[in-house]
């Protein structure tokens, strides 16, 4: 009998149900919106069949993503599972505009869009007083900003929130001082890789710090898993998902860069789709609640290689 290498080990497939999984109501997607610029905005609506009512989902970009394709799998995931996504733009170019003004530019662009929403263009109904706010990167930290001051910035209430890997580089003036304004009732996850490498690990431990009033959050991390074929990194990337089929052409260094180091893997299903999952079902359904918090093996589990040995999994830090 032939001996089982690490090249015979595969990463865990997609769940076929639950927080993460693959049992999907909606079969397509289409988009509307204009997207050639800062402050513009495109968002993704369920199709085949389109339904009579979805949830609000407002999903941040990280710095130089501004390309839909880098979270493409992601986002088409939450759509097919019922929701309307909006992605705003708050880059011009990887210099323009300054930080400091990527929440306001975020704020003008959702409001286009919302606007929009308001007019049935879709055929759609979706309750505009009300959102999920999810982001990876600077946009974790811009989903942040815009959750703790939506009634000044006339936005939807936050009902749920999903802060990826949040980090701004030595913009420190694009963060918040404190984030104690964010509604006491929203669910709140942070989450960290464990070779992050890009942003300091420091910063989400800050931000967390300032969140101490929320009624459910908590601070996790994921792990590195060499164990199979296909490495888990727990690296910066890891909530990317590119897919062409999303690509609008917005091209830089980074993003060929970060496209190239990047594949999809189990990270997505198990640790930011699942979760993107288990809180919006906690928002619109309250359900899925132990799927997001708690410790238990729901929560924490990374799923299976396919030889039975589980991936490291997740860590609750705070």
């Amino acid at each position: 009998m032939s001996k089982t290498t690490t090249l015979d080990i595969l990463q865990p497939e997609q769940p076929l149900s639950g927080p993460g999984g693959s049992a999907y109501s909606y079969d397509s997607y289409a988009s509307l919106g204009e997207y050639k610029d800062s402050k513009d905005w495109i968002l993704y609506y369920p199709t085949g069949p389109k339904p009579k009512k979805a949830r609000l989902l407002i999903f941040v970009h990280g710095y130089a993503q501004a390309n839909p394709a880098a979270y493409g799998g992601w986002i088409r995931h939450h759509v097919r599972k019922g929701h309307v996504v909006i992605l705003p733009r708050y880059q011009n170019t990887l210099w323009t505009p300054y930080p400091s003004q990527y929440t306001k530019h975020s704020t003008i662009a959702i409001k286009k869009a919302l606007e929009r929403l308001k007019l049935n263009t879709l055929g759609i109904e979706v309750d505009t007083s009300q959102a999920l706010y999810y982001g990876h990167s600077f946009g974790a930290v811009i989903a942040a900003n815009l959750s703790a001051q939506y009634e000044q910035l006339e936005l939807p209430k936050p009902i749920g929130l999903l802060l990826a890997q949040p980090g701004h580089g030595i913009f420190l003036s694009s963060r918040l001082e404190s984030y104690h304004t964010i509604p006491k009732e929203t669910p709140t996850l942070i989450i960290t890789g464990e070779h992050d490498g890009v942003v300091a690990p420091e910063i989400a431990e800050e931000m967390y710090s300032t969140m101490s009033h929320l009624q459910n959050k908590q601070h996790l991390i994921h792990f590195a898993d060499s164990h199979g074929k296909q490495k888990l990194k727990a690296d910066h990337g890891a909530p990317c998902y590119y897919l062409n089929e999303f690509d609008l052409k917005l091209y830089n260094p980074m993003y060929l860069l970060a496209r190239m180091l990047t594949e999809p893997n189990a990270e997505n299903y198990f640790c930011y789709w699942k979760f993107g999952d288990a809180l919006s079902d906690l928002a619109y359904d309250s359900s899925s609640g132990e799927y997001a918090f708690g410790g238990s093996e729901k929560q924490l589990s990374m799923g299976y290689w396919s030889d039975g040995k589980a991936v490291k999994p997740m860590q609750i830090l705070g």
